[in-house]
């Protein structure tokens, strides 16, 4: 079963509550496109979409690509 909308903002915010950063590797179109549709966008720091894995990594520890 899919969760609702209000289960998936609860989950960012919680998050975000707890200091806990969401971030998402390989954030294609589709899938930036699936955020805005269910309005998770303007919770999420679109700084922290990286377009590979490497960029991903590379903000995690610290390192400037």
């Amino acid at each position: 079963m899919m969760p609702t909308i209000f289960n998936r903002r609860y989950a960012v915010t919680l998050l975000d509550e707890r200091d806990i950063t969401f971030a998402v590797s390989r954030a294609d179109r589709s899938f930036r496109s699936w955020l805005e549709k269910y309005d998770l966008m303007e919770l999420i720091d679109e700084s922290n979409l990286y377009p590979t894995n490497r960029h991903a990594a590379a903000a995690f520890r610290g390192d400037s690509e």
